[in-house]
């Protein structure tokens, strides 16, 4: 995790040895290693990684060790539950961690509405004082990474304004200016202002062929964007009725572009040829799903000839976006 690029490593095993070789933007990027446990639960580990050469190494252990990455050595590298000022915002905020990890422990194996309502108001009651604690310690670096990498993604989407209000007011410039600040900006001001009625952001990316994507060369022209992936069933769902807008409108009148939220790109080409998704397609770009708020998949905007966002699959029934379509544009076949 590097400012707004999340990414899954396979590394290649050599000597018991993995090689990572990635950039890093951010002045930390975040270093999770999960395993599955006994019972097959996932369980791990994070890390924030240092820019130049770290060093992540694991004992040997049994297979049947409760805690199989509890010993390593480190080199440029801290783990976020073992540091003084974790174990300060964690000593202010206790009695609410105890509470948050005693509702987990007491129901391991369950699953109901009613649990996750539960975990949800506990786990929101915890953050919160968490929040206290960071806003008083807020020209410590690491508390403003545990801010945008903790706190901004589960909470973001029941207290939207009041992240980015924290956001803005608490943090020093240096901090909202990084990369990393930057990133998260951006993401909770795509949840804010991409709204029917709202200009949309500008931007300029590359198709999965290598060509040129942008709202400048959009400029007079009416576009439909789709976010989507593969792997996302009521997407698939979506696709004919597309494809009946890509057959009812000129390409001069009305753009298609599906950004698609995916990892495999040897499936998600077979599938765009497979679906016969004849139109523009941009490759899992975090630039674009942070612009419009990284919102759940699928997710559909209509933006008018002057740039203004005229439907949002979030406001209005999908059954409305072809009313508006022949309202702008006129039976145009």
């Amino acid at each position: 995790m590097d400012g707004e690029v999340n990414k899954f490593l396979h590394p290649k095993f050599v000597n018991h040895t993995a090689v990572i070789n990635e950039d890093i933007k951010s002045r930390y990027a975040r270093l999770i290693v999960n395993y599955p446990d006994k019972l097959r639960r996932l369980q791990g580990l994070c890390f924030l990684v240092t820019k130049g050469i770290s060093t992540l190494q694991f004992s040997v252990v049994a297979v049947d060790e409760i805690n199989p990455l509890a010993n390593y050595k480190v080199k440029n590298v801290i783990n976020v539950n073992n540091t003084n000022i974790y174990n300060a915002i964690n000593k202010y905020t206790k009695s609410e961690l105890k509470e948050y990890d005693k509702i987990i422990a007491e129901n391991k194996y369950a699953s109901s509405d009613s649990l996750f309502k539960l975990l949800n108001k506990t786990y929101e009651t915890l953050a919160f004082k968490q929040i206290e604690f960071i806003k008083l310690h807020a020209t410590n670096y690491f508390y403003f990474e545990k801010f945008i990498n903790e706190i901004v993604p589960p909470l973001k989407a029941k207290y939207l304004a009041e992240l980015y209000e924290i956001f803005n007011a608490s943090f020093p410039t240096n901090f909202k200016d990084s990369y990393e600040g930057k990133a998260v900006k951006i993401l909770l001001e795509g949840n804010l202002y991409i709204k029917i009625g709202m200009q949309s952001p500008q931007f300029k990316v590359s198709d999965y062929l290598g060509s040129e994507v942008s709202s400048e060369k959009l400029k007079d022209k009416y576009y439909l964007l789709s976010f989507w992936a593969t792997w996302c069933s009521p997407c698939i769902t979506e696709i004919p009725q597309l494809k009946t807008i890509r057959d009812s409108y000129p390409e001069n009148k009305l753009a298609i572009i599906s950004i698609a939220n995916d990892t495999d790109s040897t499936k998600f080409i077979n599938d765009i040829t497979k679906y016969k998704m004849n139109w523009v397609h941009i490759f899992n770009s975090y630039k674009m799903k942070y612009l419009f708020g990284q919102k759940p998949i699928p997710s559909l905007y209509l933006i008018d000839k002057n740039g203004k966002i005229i439907f949002s699959s979030w406001e209005k029934a999908l059954t409305e976006l072809e009313v508006i379509l022949k309202r702008e544009l006129g039976n145009c076949y």
